[in-house]
């Protein structure tokens, strides 16, 4: 069985009672499993749990006195919920992934979907666990697109992270702190992943050229006129289209620099 374990977000399915996604989830968290009685909570039966050390040779015996001195219960990789900032496709049929299916099932920061989908029953919930296959289906695709956009992401420099910022965000943010640019990118990521991967496909020069008109515009550097694209009284383009073709024209290069510079001044 296949099942998907993802930040709760507002749009997800419009569930309001549940904690929508703060922006302190743009990490890999780690959760230790609760231990109570010196056994480990976690919802796996006898059975899956031995087949599971069979496979693996790991002790996932459920006593655990101390985890601080397990060999498995709480290591990073081994047995401790790991939680992404995105949707995270797992196999019940990978031992591992097995783990991570009991750990969600008995933390109180995961929303199982199918059990407690109900108002009140997991207020505090900031993941959800999805195992019914149509969903599972529906958040595997968005997870891998997801994961696409991520991959992206890690590999932008700030320069390329205020052009998407510009182009899907609609804001100039050249000049603010690297802590902001990566919070509303990483918002872009989550929220807006399609646009984000559309424009990380794109030439990066033509992203730039791009975002530099959009920066234009809101700093009133660029006048539009209708569909028209003016800079003082000379037409850049009749829309953005050839205002982009203007402005990658190697003809226009003296232009184009001059308008990088004013952007950046603004």
């Amino acid at each position: 069985m296949k099942f998907v374990i993802r930040p709760i977000e507002e749009s997800n399915d419009n569930k309001p009672w549940l904690s929508a996604t703060p922006d302190q989830i743009q990490r890999t968290r780690y959760e230790d499993p609760l231990v109570v009685g010196g056994k480990i909570q976690i919802d796996l039966t006898d059975d899956e749990l031995k087949w599971i050390q069979e496979q693996t040779g790991y002790n996932v015996t459920r006593t655990c006195p101390d985890i601080r001195e397990h060999d498995f219960w709480g290591k990073k990789g081994l047995g401790l919920l790991t939680l992404e900032p995105y949707a995270k496709v797992m196999d019940d049929k990978n031992p591992m992934d097995l783990i991570q299916l009991g750990l969600a099932r008995a933390s109180d920061t995961v929303c199982n979907k199918q059990k407690d989908g109900n108002p009140g029953i997991c207020p505090g919930a900031m993941y959800e666990l999805i195992s019914d296959g149509d969903d599972v289906v529906a958040a595997a695709s968005a997870a891998q697109q997801r994961a696409k956009a991520y991959a992206e992401y890690i590999k932008m420099t700030n320069a390329q992270k205020v052009h998407i910022l510009a182009l899907l965000g609609k804001e100039n943010a050249t000049g603010q702190s690297q802590e902001y640019i990566d919070m509303k990118v990483e918002q872009l990521v989550r929220n807006q992943t399609e646009e984000f991967l559309l424009y990380t496909n794109m030439d990066k020069k033509e992203v730039q050229v791009r975002s530099v008109i959009e920066m234009a515009i809101m700093n009133r550097i660029f006048v539009r006129q209708g569909t028209q694209v003016v800079y003082d009284d000379l037409v850049i383009g009749y829309d953005k289209e050839e205002a982009v073709a203007y402005l990658m024209d190697p003809q226009n290069q003296k232009f184009w620099l001059h308008l990088v510079k004013k952007v950046n001044e603004e």
